[in-house]
């Protein structure tokens, strides 16, 4: 019988960067393919990384800007056993990559978030009580009833198995059940009880969403905030909404910019079939929206934006809707970070 292989290696492929998947043939023998998050370790650092049906997902962001990662670069595995993997990136010129420095200080994003630049809350209650995290959500979800929750933000949240009351932006709850896997590498996952959840809210497969821990209370289920307009905050001067993102090679590719429904649903533009984008010097360019059945986007006009702008894959940018007339205006803002 032949031996289990224990090293693998992936190409990033231009536009590929962020859907990277581990080999069918190899992720059967990690746990019969039942795989919901592996460890990469490069000496003493480590990212943990969520798996999807054999999709790199929550984490894996982190660990390419962290590690250098470009276009045209090949990453070597090798299974150090459960879910370890060491890993090599070698670049265009067959050469080991030379890592960037990482300070002591890295780990610091691996703990639960409670503070984020990008996001501006307006709530009274202190920020450190409420742990939360950031995802998009898989088809699994729904497919499944089935959503995974990161390793680190379960380590500080205190959530312990059971039923859990989610709530979601119109403050409406539901009663969902939060599980525990004990395998090689623990996890935690929601289960029943989610995917009516979502149905309910009319969510789909990629939407973006903020899991924020609001109550937790000995003896009771903990109260959840379950919400797809974590990016949408009123500014504070007229309560205009906003919304903030990072471009990404898809946006390019595609000559396409995705902008999320409740943002185009707030601002009264989902009916419109252009608007007028305006970048920091008031210049104006005059761009074509559509409106699908699962996506609102800027089409026509938007890659002339990008184009006359510089704007690049990993610009995070801030959008805000400043006119709702016949020809919405909105202007557009580079932001120093996501």
């Amino acid at each position: 019988m032949a031996d289990t292989p224990t090293h693998c290696f992936k190409f990033i492929r231009p536009g590929f960067k962020f859907d990277l998947s581990i080999p069918s043939s190899f992720l059967m023998n990690l746990n019969g393919g039942r795989c919901s998050e592996v460890t990469l370790r490069r000496e003493r650092h480590v990212w943990s990384v969520a798996i999807d049906d054999g999709v790199f997902g929550d984490g894996w962001r982190m660990f390419l800007r962290e590690n250098g990662v470009q276009e045209f670069d090949f990453i070597v595995f090798k299974h150090q056993g459960g879910m370890m993997f060491d890993f090599l990136v070698f670049d265009q010129s067959t050469c080991e990559r030379q890592y960037p420095n990482i300070s002591d200080e890295m780990d610091v994003e691996e703990r639960p978030v409670t503070v984020s630049e990008t996001i501006r809350t307006n709530t009274s209650s202190t920020l450190n009580s409420h742990p939360y995290f950031i995802s998009n959500l898989k088809p699994s979800s729904f497919k499944k009833s089935f959503l995974h929750l990161p390793s680190h933000f379960m380590k500080g949240s205190g959530l312990k198995t059971g039923e859990m009351i989610l709530i979601d932006d119109e403050d409406r709850s539901w009663k969902v059940q939060l599980n525990k896997v004990k395998k090689d590498n623990e996890f935690y996952h929601l289960g029943i009880g989610l995917r009516a959840f979502l149905v309910a809210n009319e969510y789909k497969v990629g939407d973006a969403f903020k899991f924020e821990v609001l109550e937790k209370e000995k003896k009771k289920p903990p109260v959840v905030k379950f919400s797809c307009t974590y990016g949408l905050t009123p500014t504070k001067e007229d309560g205009r909404r906003y919304f903030m993102c990072e471009l990404n090679s898809r946006n390019i590719q595609h000559s396409a910019l995705y902008l999320p429904r409740e943002f185009a649903r707030w601002n009264g533009l989902l009916d419109k079939e252009k608007i007028i984008l305006k970048n920091a010097e008031d210049q104006s360019w005059t761009v074509e929206v559509r409106n699908g059945k699962s996506s609102y986007y800027m089409a026509g006009g938007w890659n002339e934006f990008r184009v006359a702008n510089g704007l690049k894959e990993g610009d995070c940018f801030k959008m805000e809707v400043v006119d709702k007339g016949e020809v919405p205006i909105l202007n557009f803002y580079l932001e120093g970070n996501c």
